[in-house]
């Protein structure tokens, strides 16, 4: 099974570690990628970039302008109505 994570709603000037972090932790429990949602920055990109060069590995990291349509799009019908929102708050 293939363990992506969806990191809603990224803002450029206050979330660059709390992104950052997302994506590192996600990497090492094994999942395959991250998706941000929200601003687009280029900081958190090349931060992914540069721990796949220095440990190695194929983490995948892509912007998506519309995660609603994304969840709709890429989950089969039957799961897009199950998926959870996980949020700093709990």
């Amino acid at each position: 099974m293939e363990v992506y994570v969806l990191r809603l709603g990224h803002r450029k000037d206050r979330d660059k570690r709390v992104t950052t972090h997302s994506a590192l932790v996600a990497r090492a429990f094994g999942a395959e990628g991250i998706y941000i949602s929200g601003d687009k920055d280029s900081t958190i990109f090349e931060s992914v970039r540069k721990v796949n060069e220095m440990w190695g590995g194929n983490f995948r990291i892509e912007y998506v302008k519309n995660w609603k349509k994304f969840i709709k799009k890429s989950l089969p019908k039957t799961l897009t109505r199950k998926y959870s929102k996980m949020t700093l708050n709990g």
